[in-house]
């Protein structure tokens, strides 16, 4: 599975906090070719830089700025306990279902 940024949320919460690309690379420890990468999807965003995505942008859940992917680029969502097989996340012990229906 991959863990992939929703990049409408982060430039949004970029811009509701007046914020560059380059600060939030500065903040994440990352370069600004990898922010830009998180944005186009390109990449995926590790254990890391997730739990310091966390720390900077408070107001935002973890299911608020990841999306979780499997294998063929299907989303992982969070399940309401009626799908088939139930997975959680090793970040922060979010309980998915894999969808029968994408």
């Amino acid at each position: 599975m991959k863990v992939k940024m929703r990049a409408e949320v982060l430039e949004m919460a970029l811009i509701r906090s007046n914020k560059s690309q380059g600060w939030l690379a500065e903040k994440l420890g990352v370069t600004r070719a990898t922010i830009s990468n998180y944005l186009r999807k390109e990449s995926s965003v590790s254990p890391r830089v997730r739990e310091r995505m966390l720390s900077v942008f408070t107001d935002f859940s973890f299911d608020d700025l990841f999306i979780i992917e499997k294998e063929g680029n299907k989303e992982i969502r969070p399940g309401n306990g009626k799908d088939n097989e139930t997975y959680a996340c090793d970040f922060c012990g979010t309980t998915f279902q894999e969808p029968t229906h994408y």
